[in-house]
């Protein structure tokens, strides 16, 4: 499990848009992903920078979504790649492009955290993917990063409404490491947003334990949702 993991992490791979050898996401490739789209992550109408909007910010605790390209094409492989590719490495290709995104935002005082993937998710890929991306955004931003949330459900996500999601998720985390969570303002990173159901219920947990604001960061977002 060690070898396979360290493997996936530092193996050399190709490029999944012009298979150029070195990344999986060459530099000239990198330069065509489509920026995502400035919305409010839960009704979707334009927001500055990803802000939740008024209406929306009643109903959830996150404070704003930011995500770095939509989910199509190259970066929708790459995604499949670190989830069921085996190629660990992508997350510090994500890591890197999410930090480079959130460079124009103030978040020294910030805590960096990740939603908890699945146990039988992580034993099948041998890495919890949103972990790895998240560690790779703190190393670049200089910035704390601790698993504060614990999965307590496991069950499959894809596909589902959001109405599905949110019921499937009630009671699916559990705050830990409480110490650095009271009073800190807490950066959620997963690796793509579609209804935003997970990150809300993240998020919710966070916000009961005692943070006082809580952001999130995602590589991708769904454009068809």
């Amino acid at each position: 499990m060690l070898i396979s993991f360290l493997l996936s992490v530092f193996a050399p791979y190709d490029c999944v848009g012009c298979g150029a050898e070195g990344r999986l996401v060459c530099r000239r490739c990198e330069r065509t992903l489509p920026p995502a789209i400035e919305r409010c992550y839960r009704c979707h109408i334009p927001t500055f920078d990803g802000y939740t909007c008024l209406g929306c910010s009643e109903r959830s605790s996150v404070a704003a979504v930011y995500a770095t390209t939509r989910y199509t094409g190259i970066a929708k492989d790459v995604v499949w790649k670190l989830k069921f590719g085996r190629a660990g490495g992508a997350a510090q290709e994500i890591g890197k492009l999410i930090a480079f995104r959130l460079s124009r935002k103030n978040t020294r005082r910030m805590v960096v955290t990740y939603v908890p993937t699945a146990p039988s998710r992580i034993r099948q890929r041998g890495y919890d993917q949103a972990e790895l991306i998240a560690r790779a955004v703190a190393r670049k931003l200089e910035l704390p990063c601790y698993p504060l949330l614990a999965r307590q459900t496991s069950r499959k996500q894809v596909g589902a409404s959001r109405a599905t999601r949110t019921t499937q998720l009630t009671g699916a985390f559990r705050a830990v490491r409480l110490r650095h969570i009271h009073g800190s303002s807490v950066l959620l990173i997963d690796d793509v947003v579609t209804t935003g159901a997970t990150l809300e219920a993240a998020a919710a947990t966070l916000k009961a334990a005692g943070a006082a604001r809580v952001e999130a960061a995602v590589f991708a977002q769904a454009v068809n949702d």
